[in-house]
């Protein structure tokens, strides 16, 4: 999706961000009332008022893509303080489990929570694998908890596949 603008004859049209820039100080667009996507000098994004676009560009912005906003969108979304410590918990999950968890959620709560747990990681691979290592590591500095989580883990498999195999029998049936 460009930058909509105005031609000469009035015609409402949507064209690159870079050609839609150069158009609009050389006097060739005008731009559509209302917000225009804009990355400031300092690499920020934002909307201004299309009476405000002149003076953006003026200090060296430019006009911004709809998908450089959804990707900023989706970075402060999934970068912030309560993002980071779900990503970690899960990782400790993961690592309990030895992945078993995500196959959990995945059952739980359908492919949306799934998708949403890969963003997470995709966005936080550091605080995703520091949760993993703690997860792989904290049944060993317990003596016997390894064991115990082992024969835990085993159970609940065994429970899981169960369950499974009753459904799959049910949908069948």
């Amino acid at each position: 999706m460009g930058q909509p603008v105005y031609t000469p004859d009035g015609q409402l049209v949507e064209v690159d961000e870079g050609e839609a820039a150069q158009g609009f100080r050389e006097g060739r667009y005008r731009l559509a009332r209302g917000p225009v996507r804009v990355r400031l000098a300092d690499g920020s994004l934002g909307t201004v008022d299309d009476t405000e676009a002149q003076a953006v560009l003026d200090a060296g912005g430019a006009f911004a893509s709809a998908d450089e906003m959804q990707a900023a969108a989706a970075r402060a979304n999934y970068e912030s303080t309560g993002q980071q410590a779900q990503t970690a918990a899960e990782g400790v999950g993961r690592g309990l489990t030895f992945g078993g968890s995500d196959v959990a959620m995945r059952a739980l709560g359908g492919e949306g929570t799934a998708a949403e747990m890969r963003q997470r990681r995709e966005f936080n691979p550091g605080t995703a694998l520091a949760g993993e290592v703690v997860g792989a590591v904290a049944p060993m500095l317990v003596p016997g908890a390894g064991a115990a989580s082992a024969a835990r883990l085993a159970g609940e498999g065994t429970a899981l596949a169960r369950a499974g195999a009753a459904a799959a029998g049910v949908a069948r049936g």
